[in-house]
């Protein structure tokens, strides 16, 4: 079953990196075009700051669960140094269950402000507000997800023998 899940983080992880990739470059193209479009005729999209800003959710609401399932998310260096390799381990094994506890606050927040900004539009492009709170909701479960994956992949860890 390990190698299934390995397998599972590696496609997970490029299909998440990559869109995540084509927002980036879509955000560059579009301000691109837009500064030239701005010097050469004085005039620019009004579209690019809610287009900007909404991508932007997006990379940070998929991308925190690619992070977290590959443990490249921000750790203390001075506890790293002092604790050994299997206290570290056991860190970040617990670490995992305050990350699915985040991510399901996350999700349970996101879901209350979603209802709370229905209706409302305040953006130039005119889609409603709560749009802006899907990538919360979404980043969320993804969490969840990947918390879930690293427990159970250290527990399989555990039960071969890997790293005891």
């Amino acid at each position: 079953m390990l190698p299934a899940l390995q397998k599972f983080k590696k496609i997970y992880t490029d299909v998440i990196v990559w869109i995540c990739a084509a927002l980036c470059l879509g955000i560059l193209l579009l301000n691109f075009v837009n500064v030239i479009m701005r010097y050469v005729t004085n005039g620019a999209f009004i579209y690019t700051e809610d287009i900007t800003v909404i991508s932007m959710l997006w990379i940070m609401g998929l991308g925190v669960s690619v992070g977290w399932m590959n443990r490249e998310h921000l750790l203390i260096n001075i506890i790293d140094n002092v604790l050994s390799p299997k206290g570290k381990e056991r860190l970040l094994f617990a670490l995992d269950f305050v990350g699915v506890a985040t991510g399901a606050g996350m999700v349970y927040l996101g879901r209350i402000t979603q209802k709370i900004n229905t209706g409302l539009t305040q953006s130039v492009i005119g889609f409603d507000e709560s749009f802006r709170y899907w990538p919360v909701i979404v980043g969320g479960g993804l969490l969840v997800m990947a918390c879930i994956v690293c427990i159970v992949t250290q527990i399989l860890e555990w039960k071969g023998g890997k790293n005891t």
